[in-house]
């Protein structure tokens, strides 16, 4: 993207107060959170220092209904949906851009393409690609609820249905293929850097399927899989399992590692910038591996941790728990807490600021910092 200061002032302006305008070389933007997890690894790990976030609330938007997905952050804009069944979009002042109606639904997590364009999925089975100024651009029918997509670096994009099937289209809505799992895909696929897309399934398999659809290899579990899978720069992939295991394993799907959370579900972890592993459960612990699978560290917060955490360039560690949504030092300890409202465990998104945003039970969407 290439652009005149001057002539795109407005433009400029919403960049600058979502923190979008992270780095400007041929002023070219690069969005600070554009897509669940901050990346097509997932890894939930933000290039942005966020260690002068104090935990004070800057603003807050009450929609009609529960969030029960996180925020992106693109060019111009902080998009969140709500079970409401509308998209909406703000700058990072609280100012709301504009909405989007997908009818009485929830939506999941969106993801925002280089051009602009985002995407998202929803409860009434539909996937839907939104323009900047927040109209339709084109909508894809699958037979069941959608999950949050991914991006390829070819602008492909993919994403889970209730329908069983992983769905990869090109950029104008058409279906590129579709790969038929044994039951629902539910969350939103990793992309591994050599292109390979990794996700589970219902059907309690793991599953790696080359760009063009064909399967490389899976592995079982012993229960359903309801989380997205992280892939680590070493190429290793972290996957959470309804069978209360956290499994590491190989690109080829065989296992490195597993440990066991029981009695307490294992949650999609997030990656620290020295490849520590670290992941919620919904007993309430935060717990740090280290890569190889032993425990580094455990902290019991009393808050159930249901959502993947996002970590800071500089280590600190976000996390929403059912009471509080809390910043947490790299060793372990409460940096700070807030506790203003209701959590699920939403998503968090990181701003080039350092700002965090999240939604709750009760339909309101916070900005902290």
């Amino acid at each position: 993207m290439r652009t005149s200061l001057h002539r795109n002032f407005p433009l400029v302006l919403a960049l600058v107060l979502t923190g979008a305008m992270t780095r400007c070389s041929g002023c070219t933007v690069t969005p600070p959170w554009p897509m669940y997890q901050h990346d097509a690894q997932h890894t939930g790990l933000s290039p942005n220092n966020a260690s002068a976030n104090s935990g004070t609330q800057q603003w807050s938007f009450k929609t009609g209904n529960t969030i029960s997905a996180g925020p992106t952050i693109g060019v111009g804009g902080i998009f969140i949906p709500s079970d409401d069944g509308n998209l909406y979009s703000f700058s990072g002042a609280g100012s709301k851009l504009w909405t989007f109606n997908f009818g009485n639904n929830s939506g999941s997590v969106p993801a925002v393409a280089s051009d602009g364009t985002i995407y998202f999925g929803s409860g009434n089975n539909y996937f839907y690609a939104i323009s900047g100024n927040g109209s339709l651009k084109w909508k894809f029918t699958t037979g069941g609820s959608v999950s949050s997509p991914n991006i390829g670096t070819d602008g492909t994009i993919y994403f889970g249905s209730g329908d069983h099937n992983l769905y990869a289209l090109n950029p104008d809505g058409s279906k590129k293929w579709s790969f038929a799992a044994g039951d629902v895909v539910g969350d939103s696929p990793a992309i591994a850097g050599d292109g390979t897309i990794y996700f589970g399934s219902f059907d309690k398999n793991f599953y790696a399927v080359t760009p063009a659809g064909a399967v490389k290899c899976k592995f079982a579990t012993g229960n359903v899989l309801t989380e997205s899978p992280v892939v680590a720069s070493d190429g290793t992939i972290y996957m959470a399992s309804q069978d209360n295991n956290l499994y590491a394993l190989n690109p080829d799907c065989s296992q490195k590692w597993k440990f066991s959370t029981s009695p307490f579900l294992a949650i999609t972890p997030a990656i620290e910038t020295d490849g520590t592993i670290v992941m919620g459960t919904p007993g309430g612990q935060l717990r740090d591996f280290n890569p190889d699978g032993s425990v580094k560290w455990t902290l019991n917060t009393g808050s159930a941790l249901n959502g993947a955490p996002a970590i800071g360039s500089d280590g600190t560690i976000f996390a929403a728990g059912s009471q509080n949504v809390f910043a947490f030092n790299s060793n372990g300890t409460v940096k700070w807490k807030f506790g203003k409202d209701l959590f699920l465990g939403e998503p968090i998104a990181i701003s080039g600021n350092g700002t965090i945003y999240v939604g709750s039970v009760t339909g309101t969407f916070y900005a902290i910092q």
